[in-house]
């Protein structure tokens, strides 16, 4: 498995891409962690579009700046604009909005809610009281999926599935 690490999405982004050209790193097994994916924490967001947000992502301006001025060939399905700054709220969306796919995955529209999944098992204690976590587990992670839509497309033995949305994971700790 590749493993990627940078301090800002841009930064990570720039050395995924790199290692993945270069052939250094095998891009359906790359683990990219951002150590500081927050600015500023403090600073309430109130709209789903990328610009509101520069202030508290560390996305890295050139990285950021290069990306939201490419074209791509194909639309993005939430947005319907090709700009790479359109995929970027695009995704913004698909997480925030209520009607996005991984707000619903997340909220319970999927069979169950999967957050309240995850902080049941995170907050599991054993009889005498202690916090047990999966015997020696730490913490968890989630891979937002529809189970219904996308568990048959994830379980193809092939690379890159056609078709899931991705969200990369979350890991959660208690």
């Amino acid at each position: 498995m590749g493993y990627i690490e940078g301090e800002s999405i841009g930064e990570a982004y720039f050395k995924a891409l790199k290692g993945i050209v270069n052939a250094r790193s095998p891009h359906w097994y790359l683990m990219v962690h951002i150590s500081k994916p927050i600015l500023d924490n403090s600073t309430s967001i109130s709209s789903l579009d990328v610009t509101d947000w520069l202030e508290v992502i560390n996305v890295e301006n050139r990285i950021y700046q290069a990306f939201t001025e490419f074209k791509f060939s194909k639309k993005d399905e939430q947005t319907g604009g090709y700009s790479g700054k359109d995929w970027i709220n695009g995704r913004i969306q698909d997480l925030l909005n209520s009607q996005g796919q991984y707000k619903k995955s997340l909220a319970g529209e999927f069979s169950f809610h999967q957050l309240k999944e995850v902080e049941k098992r995170l907050s599991a204690k054993d009889k005498k009281g202690k916090k047990m976590h999966g015997g020696s587990t730490n913490a968890m992670v989630c891979i937002l999926f529809s189970p219904t839509k996308d568990l048959k497309a994830a379980c193809r033995p092939c690379p890159r599935v056609e078709g899931v949305k991705c969200l990369t994971q979350i890991i959660l700790n208690p």
